[in-house]
């Protein structure tokens, strides 16, 4: 997990990207969904859990 947290904070602090957010998934199933604005719409659901959605960083 740290060095997913690490490339994933790698590239959105490093690459010169015009996006203002990104989803990630890594092969064990850790869900990242970093974003550099007020809000993301994003959500996610897992075999074992009741979905999740979000829009602002405190959920």
């Amino acid at each position: 997990m740290k060095r997913f947290n690490s490339a994933m904070g790698a590239i959105m602090n490093g690459a010169d990207l015009k996006a203002d957010g990104m989803v990630c998934l890594d092969a064990q199933g850790n869900i990242a969904m970093p974003f550099n604005t007020k809000g993301m719409y994003r959500g996610y659901i897992k075999s074992d859990e009741k979905p999740i959605t979000m829009i602002y960083k405190n959920k």
